[in-house]
Order: structure tokens, then sequence, then C-alpha cells
């Protein structure tokens, strides 16, 4: 058996960590884990809400998308719930004036879409998207 000597430290009389040291220890992990699970928490809802509002832009984009394809004279409004998302469609006239305007001043169909979850559990991850666009008769 080896006998090591280090300079200044005497390892036979140390017996352990004090209470001490451990009420330290345990404080300092304590602050740590509080800490890393609230930026857990705000973290998942954050991702939450994107993911809601990521939905919604997606069904608004194919709701201004299925209107293109409609007839004009078809364009109306319309209130449906898709995948827990509440889908608005206002169609209202616009006259705008353009220079080139090949309907002479002719209105306009000006279509909003709004798409809400207002039904989520919690306000941080509800979605709310509006989209328009207008849309011009041609011949």
């Amino acid at each position: 058996m080896a006998l090591y000597f280090f300079h200044g430290m005497n390892f036979k009389k140390s017996r352990g960590m004090s209470l001490a040291e451990i009420v330290c220890a345990l404080g300092i992990l304590g602050v740590v884990l509080v800490t890393m699970i609230g930026t857990l928490t705000t973290g998942l809802e954050a991702i939450q809400k994107s993911t809601n509002i990521n939905q919604a832009n997606i069904i608004a984009q194919r709701t201004i998308e299925q209107y293109k394809g409609m007839d004009y004279n078809t364009i109306t409004d319309s209130s449906t719930k898709i995948n827990d998302f509440a889908v608005t469609v206002t169609v209202s006239p616009a006259t705008y004036s353009i220079p080139s305007d090949p309907n002479n001043g002719e209105p306009y169909k000006k279509v909003t879409v709004v798409v809400t979850n207002e039904d989520s559990t919690s306000i941080k991850k509800r979605a709310y998207v509006e989209m328009e666009t207008i849309f011009i008769e041609t011949l």
C-alpha cells in the first residue's frame, strides 16, 4: 500500500459534508431547476402560439385560393369552422381609381378573411389572422 502526502491537506480529519454545505447546494439546485422549468414553460407556450398562428395563416390562404377559383358573381360572405378555427369571410364592394382600369371604375370586390381560434383555453395561445384581397370581374 502506497502512502501519498499532499501538502496542506489532511484527509484523515475530513469526515464528509456539513449540514450547511448540503443546504446551500440544495438551494442553488432549487433556484436552477425553478429557472429551467419557467423557461421551458414559456418556450412551450410560444411554440403552441406560433403553431396556431401558422395554422391560421394556412387556413386563410387556402380560403382565399378557394375564392379565386369561384365565379365572380358567386363570391359572397360566409362563415365556417375548420379544425377549431373560426373562418369568417366578408365581401364588400370597393371602388378604386386606377388610370389603366379596363373596367372603367367598376366596383371591385374586396374579400377579407379572418381566422381565429377564440375557443382556445389559454389567452396566450390564441391566434388571429386577417388577410384581404381584391377581385375584379374579368371579361
